[in-house]
């Protein structure tokens, strides 16, 4: 049976330049970020989050960046970077991210050993947890994580729309750390 995604929109409405914009024209010369180094939003982005059993509590903001603290009991979860409005019904918006060559993202475990997958969708991916995901261990200090895009096999990168995931299996709570959520060239 295949993963029933209901996602809560968590629209953390904030500030973000001009290259951050999810509709930026021309070719890619910056980065574009989606979540800047003190876990700030970009404009143009959203947060969804959700479980197995439908919990959207568990994401928060915190000095030390985002905290996803996944709950127990669970199947899975996810917590995802989608593009502004592409979840509004008939609206599964893409964005062409094909110039970018790598996903860069900064996390940390809690206390080390959390287990977690990045992954990236677009916009014509089944919400089944079949897209390409990229296993990690986290220690509990900060790392600058990098992800080839070409290694995300099931994604079109034009037509991109979740830019990040985070996604958690199993039964087992874990609180992981994340900032810094960027495209790099």
């Amino acid at each position: 049976m295949g993963r029933m995604w209901i996602a809560l929109v968590a629209a953390l409405a904030l500030a973000g330049c001009s290259n951050d914009s999810p509709t930026a024209p021309g070719p890619a010369t910056q980065p574009l970020v989606v979540l800047n180094s003190s876990a700030v939003l970009a404009s143009g982005f959203d947060i969804l989050v959700n479980t197995s059993g439908g919990s959207t509590d568990w994401l928060s903001t915190t000095a030390d960046g985002m905290l996803a603290a996944y709950p127990s009991g669970q199947q899975f979860g996810f917590v995802a970077g989608v593009l502004a409005g592409a979840t509004a019904p008939g609206s599964r918006a893409g964005r062409d991210v094909s110039a970018y060559r790598t996903l860069q993202i900064q996390l940390r475990g809690a206390v080390g050993g959390e287990g977690v997958e990045i992954g990236i969708k677009d916009n014509t991916d089944p919400d089944d947890g079949t897209e390409t995901k990229r296993a990690v261990v986290l220690t509990s200090s900060w790392q600058t994580l990098s992800f080839p895009l070409s290694g995300f096999t099931t994604a079109d990168l034009k037509r991109v729309y979740l830019v990040f995931e985070l996604v958690f299996n199993g039964t087992t709570g874990r609180s992981v750390y994340f900032r810094d959520v960027r495209y790099v060239l």
